[in-house]
């Protein structure tokens, strides 16, 4: 829930202004999108417009507003919810947080791939994907956040056999390349509550 308060030079300029925040918080409802404050700097949530959408108005020149929004359990570090690490064989990612992250990663093919593997060890565990690069294909994207594995725009589901989607569990992660699989990008969005 946040307390909003807008100022404005007139009753014209202040119903612009709150018509403006309306049609932003209304434009897709529904839809989750990043939410940034100042409360938690670096950090991010995923939040939805829940409401209300009443506004108060003081002396026609300001407004006031409650606003609620539904929210992912999670803040993501900012840094690493949209800037990709490119990953090669032996490198190791550190989750510095207590829970697992859901990354995306963009399997990086060598010229004229064909099947390639790659592995995430963690304290805990070491699981493998195999990814099947099919004809004139040498990226694929595993977003393991929302379970889709695409060749551009091509759902490519079947062309990946592992256990689950990848996760990034807390502490070092060290991946392991083999095959055609030249890299990775990896997004990596480490949350925490």
């Amino acid at each position: 829930m946040y307390e909003i308060f807008i100022v404005a030079d007139s009753i014209t300029d202040l119903r612009d202004k709150i018509t403006a925040i309306e049609g932003w918080l209304l434009s897709e409802p529904n839809e989750y999108h990043e939410l940034t404050d100042t409360y938690n700097p670096g950090m991010l949530r995923r939040a939805a417009f829940y409401g209300p959408n009443d506004w108060g108005v003081t002396l026609r020149r300001a407004g006031t507003a409650t606003i609620t929004f539904t929210c992912y359990p999670f803040r993501f570090d900012a840094e690493t919810y949209t800037e990709a690490d490119v990953v090669v064989d032996g490198d190791v990612l550190e989750n510095p947080y207590a829970f697992d992250a859901a990354p995306i990663i963009t399997v990086y093919g060598s010229e004229g791939a064909e099947t390639g593997t790659f592995t995430i060890t963690s304290a805990n565990s070491t699981k493998t994907w195999t990814v099947n690069f099919g004809t004139g294909v040498d990226e694929v994207v595993i977003d393991s956040e929302n379970m889709t594995i695409a060749a551009g725009t091509a759902n490519y589901s079947d062309h990946v056999i592992g256990d689950g989607f990848p996760k990034l569990a807390p502490g070092d992660n060290t991946i392991t390349l083999t095959g055609d699989i030249a890299a990775l990008g990896v997004i990596a969005r480490w949350r925490t509550l």
